[in-house]
């Protein structure tokens, strides 16, 4: 009997073990709406269409579970959301495919003006680009140059930059160069026979032409013609590009203070632009032209080439602490008595001077440190 009592017991266990467990089925319809397959930019939201989920004719939409856990909208790639729900031990899904791309192009900036006007003969320099995507960045290298500017001839060229970015999105930009013939000179011959005269415009009209500069503390200062009222601005164009907007004076004149303090070393052409860039031209005299100068903590140097200017810009430094003009030497003699002329004299007592200053540390310079004569201030260099 109880062995009996026992095996009705184990058999009820057993049974109710299977009917607990037993898998229960239901009519599951998961569907999405909207595609299986959507497509997103770079850094845009998702925004889910949704699903829509019945059970045994039930509506359990609201009860379905999303997992979007695996989406980075910052990184390209294709990504799945797992729409699901778990119904006794067993778990009913569905996906769908998010792909992020990149459709935005790459941007050029371009230094300078988009539009450059040299003289014939000149050689172009390139003033340079920059370039950037929103998800490959810094993409400067990639630039592809071509152009097709012939500066021994008249005419209007261009030059395009293009980049392309990974997933090749493609942007190009241009400049255009427009080559013209020099300002030319005036020629004159007269003869009883013939008389001919190339046209050029008066010096009081010429747009490039300077009539006054001079240094100031900060920079230098400049007058010169101009035409009509148009906008004035003066560029120093090297190996970056800075511009100066322009004063006018009176119906033909322009003039400006151009600040040099935070311009970086190099050497720049300089350009006068009303609407038209062209190359500054100095005719002024040798005397009256501004060469070198301390300006704030740089030196600059002036030179004109043919009249055209360039500037050199560099850190300022003194080579000497202490000058010494020793004056007079070789044929020029100085006063002088019986015992000593005034060239001897003042040459021994500027070397006595010079060894007291250099043991104090300082270096001087003197105008000469024998019996010669020329070798003054003037003719040193300093």
């Amino acid at each position: 009997i109880i062995l009996v009592i026992a095996f009705i017991l184990e058999l009820a266990m057993i049974s109710y073990y299977f009917i607990k467990n037993k898998e229960v089925k239901h009519n599951v319809e998961l569907s999405l709406l909207g595609e299986d397959t959507v497509t997103i930019s770079l850094g845009t939201d998702y925004i889910d269409d949704g699903v829509t989920l019945i059970v045994d004719n039930i509506d359990r939409s609201n009860d379905i579970k999303i997992d979007r856990s695996n989406l980075d909208n910052s990184i390209l790639g294709t990504y799945k959301i797992k729409y699901y729900i778990v119904l006794g031990n067993k778990e009913y899904s569905i996906t769908r495919n998010v792909s992020v791309v990149d459709t935005t192009s790459p941007d050029i900036t371009l230094n300078g003006n988009d539009r450059i006007t040299i003289l014939r003969g000149e050689e172009y320099q390139e003033l340079g680009y920059t370039a950037v995507d929103n998800y490959d960045g810094d993409t400067t290298d990639t630039v592809e140059v071509t152009s097709n500017v012939d500066n021994s001839k008249v005419g209007e060229y261009s030059i395009t930059y293009t980049v392309t970015d990974t997933s090749n999105n493609t942007t190009s930009v241009t400049r255009s160069i427009y080559v013209k013939e020099p300002k030319k000179v005036v020629v004159v011959t007269n003869t009883e026979e013939k008389v001919t005269k190339e046209e050029v415009k008066p010096i009081n009209k010429n747009i490039d032409t300077v009539t006054k500069n001079r240094f100031t503390s900060n920079g230098f200062y400049i007058e010169g013609y101009k035409e009509g009222n148009n906008t004035y601005k003066l560029i120093l164009s090297g190996n970056e590009e800075y511009t100066f907007d322009l004063n006018s004076i009176g119906d033909n004149k322009y003039s400006g203070n151009i600040d040099l303090t935070n311009i970086n070393n190099g050497t720049y052409k300089v350009y006068i632009d009303n609407g038209e860039r062209e190359l500054l031209v100095n005719k002024m005299s040798f005397i009256e032209k501004i060469k070198r100068a301390k300006v704030g903590e740089k030196l600059v140097t002036f030179n004109y080439d043919n009249d055209n200017i360039t500037i050199l810009l560099e850190d300022f430094s003194y080579s000497y602490d202490i000058l010494i003009d020793v004056g007079h030497g070789g044929i020029d003699t100085g006063a002088s008595n019986e015992y000593i002329e005034e060239k001897e004299m003042n040459l021994k007592v500027s070397m006595y001077e010079k060894c007291r200053y250099e043991e104090m540390g300082y270096n001087v310079y003197m105008t000469r440190t024998s019996d010669i004569y020329g070798n003054g201030l003037l003719w040193s260099g300093i």
